[in-house]
């Protein structure tokens, strides 16, 4: 794959529905391996949930499509708020004043990934940026597991501050950082 050519689309929420099993797949790839050992069961969890979210108000879904037409990796979110399970956690681990600067009208960032042979070529930091280039938010916040990782680099160097470290999602083993980034003061 030469995916340095890769060319980065926007993709309706039925177009993402469409393409679930090969989003699904990047998924997969991008977190086999340490830090995420993400398992078979874990990749089918992701893609049911992946497509009820497509319909999730406020849907973004960012590809990067390799000249042979492979999804080589992805971005996408949607708008949070109150109810949706990663909002209601978060929102309870942070005080009123932080709950009402990042999660009153928040976009959620939910996945970021690139298959392992086309990282390091700029596919993830592309595809961030698309991103969240085009949010009418006034904030974006995420969540990331609580290890040094390439993903967690970039986003503190784009600018993501961290909210609660480390945090527990409730029957998740694995520790996690959720970051802010204030999309109003970026524009």
């Amino acid at each position: 794959m030469t995916d340095r050519r890769a060319r980065i689309e926007r993709w309706s929420g039925e177009q993402a529905r469409t393409q679930a099993n090969a989003v699904a797949r990047v998924y997969g790839a991008a977190f086999a391996g340490p830090p995420y050992h993400r398992t078979a069961g874990h990749v089918e969890d992701f893609a049911y949930t992946f497509t009820a979210q497509t319909s999730r108000p406020g849907f973004q879904f960012w590809a990067a499509v390799a000249p042979d037409g492979a999804l080589a990796g992805m971005a996408y979110g949607y708008t949070g708020g109150p109810g949706q399970w990663w909002t209601d956690c978060v929102s309870a681990g942070l005080t009123a004043t932080a709950r009402d600067r990042w999660l009153d009208g928040h976009f959620e960032l939910v996945e970021l990934a690139v298959c392992p042979a086309a990282q390091g070529q700029g596919l993830g930091r592309g595809l961030h940026d698309t991103l969240l280039a085009a949010l009418p938010h006034p904030t974006a916040c995420l969540s990331t597991i609580a290890v040094e990782t390439v993903a967690l680099a970039m986003y503190r160097r784009t600018g993501w501050q961290t909210l609660l470290a480390p945090f527990r999602f409730p029957g998740v083993s694995e520790p996690y950082i959720i970051m802010g980034y204030d999309l109003a003061a970026a524009r």
